[in-house]
């Protein structure tokens, strides 16, 4: 059997879906689009502990090791 070349079916999506453009003022985008709350005042018991800063991992102070005597 012959047929004449159909074209093909067309696709309910050619185009990718893309993100709408997030707000000026947004993060990434799956942040959520209601603005968050500023972060509460670090009140003793409630809300989340003060930022740590970087501190170096704990070594032995080398006073220690050298007023050892060495044996």
């Amino acid at each position: 059997f012959s047929q004449p070349p159909y074209p093909p079916p067309p696709v309910p999506y050619q185009v990718p879906y893309q993100f709408p453009p997030p707000p000026p003022s947004a993060g990434p985008f799956w942040a959520p689009t209601q603005p968050q709350p500023p972060p509460l005042p670090p009140v003793y018991g409630y809300g989340p502990p003060p930022p740590v800063p970087n501190l170096p991992p704990q070594h032995v102070p080398a006073e220690e090791t050298s007023s050892r005597p060495n044996k």
